[in-house]
């Protein structure tokens, strides 16, 4: 039984060296495969070439750039116009085109006298009417009030 008992510790010391063994065998594996893989070297793919330039005298002179883009325009003011009367528009000015600048007071639409006269006489009308029923009534007023009186 002694000898079943030495075999024992012997057997664990040999697992134990086999171990160490293999992880040995394996971290010296793993240094020499990083140590001996191949460098990469990156090559530029630019080539310095000697470009053709043509040399021209400097001018002076005026430059406005054109640039064409896509987009959209937006006003920095919006205006609505509306007349204070209504009738047909007999005379647009030259300088009424969308985007145009005017001035403060510059005539841009003429509206046809006609109509809008037309309308004032009638209003006038109307007032010089409201007017003398207005005397008529007052009138009829003082009547009833000096009846009323005699009563």
């Amino acid at each position: 039984m002694t000898a079943k008992r030495l075999a024992k510790p012997f057997h664990i010391l040999r697992t134990l060296l086999i171990i160490a063994g293999i992880i040995f065998s394996a971290g010296y594996s793993i240094n020499w495969i990083r140590s001996s893989e191949p460098s990469v070297q990156r090559e530029s793919a630019e080539r310095t070439v000697a470009m053709p330039v043509e040399v021209v005298r400097l001018q002076q002179e005026n430059y406005s750039p054109r640039i064409e883009v896509l987009g959209r325009v937006t006003p920095a003011q919006d205006i609505v116009l509306s007349p204070r009367v209504a009738g047909q528009i007999s005379d647009i000015s030259e300088q009424f085109i969308p985007g145009s600048i005017l001035q403060s007071g510059q005539v841009i639409l003429k509206i046809d006298a006609s109509d809008y006269q037309n309308t004032v006489q009638k209003m006038e009308s109307n007032y010089q009417t409201a007017l003398s029923e207005f005397d008529i009534e007052r009138g009829r007023a003082d009547v009833a009030r000096k009846e009323y009186e005699i009563l």
